[in-house]
């Protein structure tokens, strides 16, 4: 019996842990955020805001940061991986929206650490999984030669811009 019971409770924590894991991101503002992280702390969130700093480097691993803003507000995001086509799209198009002063929209795990900068909600980062902006949503995990749209068609990324 001691062991049909010590098995159930694992099972049914197993199931709260992987559904809190695969659920929605919960939209958040970065006010929110600032107020009380350590809520949102490894969790999936969503966040929109305007760009204020896209900094991309390539080698055979590539390397993308960027900051958002909103009311005053900033967050530190991040990608890192060997997809590099898809993340040089969200880069291109991070630098048109902060060209145009125009809002993305992210989602991915919030995790501690990230600059100390007094200006940046302290000890958060955001590791990014989705990139949003005017019709594009890109999966920036996606490593394959397509991404998605919005319309959950996808396209072939080297016929991006046409």
């Amino acid at each position: 019996m001691k062991k049909i019971s010590v098995k159930i409770m694992f099972v049914i924590l197993l199931v709260t842990c992987v559904g809190c894991g695969y659920g929605p991101p919960m939209k958040v503002t970065l006010s929110n955020l600032a107020d009380t992280p350590s809520l949102y702390r490894n969790k999936n969130v969503e966040i929109s805001g305007y760009v204020i700093g896209n900094e991309y480097s390539v080698d055979k691993y590539v390397t993308w940061q960027l900051l958002l803003e909103e009311s005053g507000m900033r967050i530190y995001c991040y990608k890192n991986g060997y997809n590099r086509d898809v993340i040089a799209i969200c880069a291109n198009l991070a630098e048109e929206a902060m060209k145009n002063n125009e809002k993305i929209t992210v989602t991915g795990r919030l995790r501690e650490g990230g600059y100390s900068d007094k200006d940046i909600i302290s000890d958060t980062k955001l590791e990014l999984k989705t990139f949003e902006y005017k019709e594009y949503k890109i999966d920036t995990d996606y490593e394959g030669d397509k991404w998605l749209h919005p319309a959950h068609d996808t396209y072939d990324i080297h016929g991006f811009g046409h």
